[in-house]
């Protein structure tokens, strides 16, 4: 058994395409490469794949992170080549690498990500004053909905950095660092809807990007 753990980007062509499709993407391609990926066990064999985060619909990422797992060693060289001539447009393979089998899976390793906010300059008028008055908070409550029902929570202590990022080809550019993993959590689209309701302004939804995802051990 070897595993790979690769990056890879969710591009423009992707942007509004689901996580469940970006796997079934990845299945299609890893089957059509012919590369001997490793299968579960069971009534329902599927291939052993873990990817550290989950992006959301409509949030494109640069530097996503997946592990695959191999019924034999693969050359990181030969996985990129193979596996990159058959993934359509939009999703890409950069760099690849031999880990550990008993090595710490992706998720028990998460920590925090980097998103990039993109707004046209039309559509806000200037960044820092709402910055400051979201930095200013000791506490920052948002309703969380998941299945078990809903949350009241504090985000502001898994906000670790939100930073105006100025202007660069006609938009407006928020830099944000949020905690992912543990109890303290935030997202995103939290945070945009806690500086609408913190200014009072009626805030566009940007264009997210998640610039990077990284590993207690990566920081």
């Amino acid at each position: 058994m070897y595993r790979l753990r690769a990056e890879f980007c969710k591009g423009e062509e992707i942007r509004y395409i689901g996580h469940l499709d970006i796997l079934r993407t990845l299945e299609r391609a890893l089957r059509r490469a012919e590369l001997p990926v490793a299968r579960t066990q069971g009534f329902n064999p599927r291939q052993k794949i873990a990817f550290a985060s989950p992006l959301s619909v409509g949030i494109t990422g640069e530097r996503e992170l997946v592990d695959i797992e191999f019924d034999s060693e693969i050359s990181p060289d030969n996985f990129l080549q193979h596996i990159n001539s058959v993934l359509p447009a939009g999703m890409r393979f950069s760099t690849a690498c031999g880990i550990a089998i008993g090595g710490p899976s992706l998720m028990a390793d998460l920590d925090q990500a980097e998103y990039l906010a993109r707004w046209h300059e039309t559509l806000i008028d200037g960044l820092k004053p709402i910055l400051e008055l979201f930095l200013q908070q000791d506490e920052i409550f948002i309703l969380r909905h998941s299945k078990k029902g809903e949350r009241r929570l504090n985000i502001r202590p898994a906000v670790l950095q939100l930073k105006d990022g100025g202007s660069r080809d006609g938009n407006i550019r928020l830099l944000m660092r949020l905690k992912l993993s543990g109890e303290l959590t935030a997202k995103p689209n939290e945070v945009m809807e806690a500086l609408r309701e913190i200014s009072g302004l009626k805030i566009e939804a940007p264009l997210l990007t998640r610039l990077e995802v990284k590993l207690s051990h990566r920081k």
